[in-house]
């Protein structure tokens, strides 16, 4: 189970829009789309990751994903 904290955490962060300090994208001068695609493709590497322990660990592939899922809408950020 802890090895499924750190993918879990990464998709919440993505899937969240924490990953990047607005201040930086603009200073940096990235288009919105970059820092969108960016999160995204955190957020498949992070559901990959779970997929792969829970294979692993001999459970079913999508229990790993519907856990996250689920843990994700728990703790999502609704402030805005």
């Amino acid at each position: 189970m802890v090895d499924a904290v750190c993918p879990a955490i990464l998709i919440y962060l993505a899937l969240a829009d924490r990953v990047f300090n607005p201040a930086f994208v603009s200073a940096a001068g990235w288009p919105a789309e970059a820092t969108r695609w960016t999160a995204i493709s955190l957020a498949i590497i992070g559901a990959g990751s779970l997929v792969r322990h829970r294979s692993a660990a001999g459970g079913s592939g999508s229990a790993g994903v519907t856990w996250c899922a689920g843990w994700i809408r728990r703790h999502r950020r609704t402030d805005g």
